[in-house]
């Protein structure tokens, strides 16, 4: 779509014909295809310099797309490209009303705190939002956008260790959970549940015992502030976790209220504990159950079964598939695969389909052995990567 300077703004327009044959085009392609095709609207100025985008889709755009079966609708400007999954796509339906703008926008941050001017440096801060006659599209529905930003690490980053933040109004800070830096192709991607303000910083956590295959994963949910060390710089990798541990990191990932009305459901757990709330939403929400019909042994070690099924019913409660790659694996490279209980063989098998597990290298899953804290950390780096990508 080519662009033109309007006041200061590089804007594109599409017409309702224009839109309406762009679709017929895409439901021939799809139909000539096995795969599922995307819709993707450029919007090329030779504006590599812009400081403001906005891409104008007419009046009818989200009845036509909702009805089109359009499974992503990526728009790719020079500041940014947005891809829309399907749930995205049927919430403009609802909530647009006439023509609505897509624009991209970058942040100055001279007049910001000092903490987001520290943090974000001279990386890209963006303000992205979607605007119709009615106002601004807030929610949704539950769908995702990915962002992607073009941006290389400079001198002495640490990829892991970059972290895209949401920029509240007065300046506060929350780190993006999911987010990577694909160094072939320049692009930081990450996933988000609604526009606003973000910003790419940086956020490099020291451990001096942490090192090897571990490092990276530790790094990266270091960073985002998911785990924490002991003391100023240990993180004690080789160390096992209790189930409460394991539960208060999925929490944070979520960013779920924990702000649970009811009565706690197990005997064990009592509310003024730090992992009260924590174990209430993770039992609410199905990602854990108890040991008992009223028990929940927060302080038990967590086995490397029991954190393949909490991890696996967390991907389920945040509604996101796990990529199965072409060489899919199955529990028969496990030696040991009839030791794994029989209500963890499917969380174990997807976990390793999708690449995120492996046994050991003489062959074995050890289903009842305690999870180290880094081989925690290398599941849920892995998880969070995979949405980005």
């Amino acid at each position: 779509m080519p662009g033109s300077q309007v006041s200061g703004v590089t804007k594109a327009v599409v017409s309702g014909d224009q839109m309406k044959s762009l679709i017929e085009l895409w439901k021939q392609d799809a139909g000539s295809s096995s795969k599922k095709r995307m819709l993707e609207l450029q919007l090329s100025a030779g504006a590599a310099s812009a400081n403001r985008v906005s891409l104008e889709l007419p009046e009818g755009t989200a009845a036509l797309l909702s009805g089109s079966g359009i499974p992503h609708l990526s728009i790719t400007t020079p500041l940014a490209q947005l891809s829309m999954d399907t749930k995205v796509i049927q919430a403009f339906q609802t909530q647009v009303r006439g023509a609505m703008q897509i624009e991209v926008s970058k942040i100055e941050t001279a007049a910001m705190p000092v903490l987001v001017k520290t943090v974000t440096g001279n990386r890209p801060v963006l303000d992205l939002s979607i605007r119709h006659e009615g106002g601004t599209v807030a929610d949704f529905g539950g769908g995702t956008v990915k962002v992607s930003i073009p941006y290389s690490a400079a001198a002495g980053e640490v990829r892991d260790a970059l972290v895209v933040y949401h920029i509240a109004e007065n300046g506060t800070l929350t780190a993006v959970p999911n987010g990577w830096l694909d160094s072939t192709n320049g692009m930081y991607t990450f996933a988000v549940k609604h526009f606003s303000i973000y910003g790419i910083g940086y956020n490099k956590q020291e451990f001096r015992d942490v090192s090897g295959w571990s490092q990276s994963y530790v790094t990266y949910l270091a960073a985002r502030g998911l785990v924490q060390g002991y003391g100023a710089d240990r993180f004690q990798p080789g160390s096992s976790m209790t189930r409460a541990e394991f539960l208060s990191v999925l929490a944070r990932m979520s960013g779920d209220s924990l702000s649970i009305a009811g009565e706690q459901p197990f005997k064990d757990v009592i509310a003024s504990h730090w992992y009260a709330d924590i174990i209430h939403w993770a039992s609410r929400e199905g990602i854990a159950l108890g040991k008992g019909p009223d028990t929940f042994k927060p302080h038990d070690l967590i086995t490397r079964e029991e954190l393949a099924v909490m991890l696996g019913r967390y991907v389920r409660h945040i509604e996101y598939e796990l990529p199965v790659p072409d060489a899919e694996g199955s529990l028969e490279s496990f030696r040991d695969r009839s030791a794994i209980s029989a209500w963890a063989q499917a969380d174990v098998e997807q976990l390793q389909r999708a690449g995120m597990i492996q046994g050991t290298p003489g062959g074995l899953f050890q289903p009842k052995a305690a999870a180290s804290r880094e081989e925690a950390a290398k599941l849920l780096a892995l998880l969070l990567q995979g949405m980005s990508k």
